[in-house]
């Protein structure tokens, strides 16, 4: 009987490690997002954001802003105010998950 429970523990663990690797866990966009906008982005460095855990009197206070997620983009990638585009910065791609993401947290 205990030679039975190793075969199919072994088993189960093998067949564990095969659906992982199989059918890797991905990220939504925001979460993408958010690790940009705290990281890459260094938008945490001037936007206070509480999901993102940032606190900065430089750039607007996203907790108080409902936005779109155009209206970030468009930030993002022309500027707004003392804001530089970052469209040298970050890819497309990552503007849309930083817009997504601002939006997701916003919106609550």
């Amino acid at each position: 009987m205990t030679r039975f429970f190793y075969i199919i523990l072994f088993l189960f663990v093998i067949i564990f490690f095969i659906i992982t690797f199989l059918f890797p866990i991905s990220k939504s966009k925001a979460q993408i997002g958010k690790e940009i906008f705290i990281n890459k982005g260094k938008c945490a460095s001037c936007h206070t954001l509480s999901d993102a855990s940032s606190h900065s009197n430089i750039g607007p206070n996203l907790d108080y802003i409902k936005t779109t997620k155009s209206r970030v983009k468009i930030a993002v990638m022309e500027g707004a105010g003392a804001m530089k585009s970052l469209e040298d910065v970050l890819s497309k791609v990552e503007i849309e998950a930083v817009a997504e993401y601002v939006y997701q947290a916003t919106k609550k």
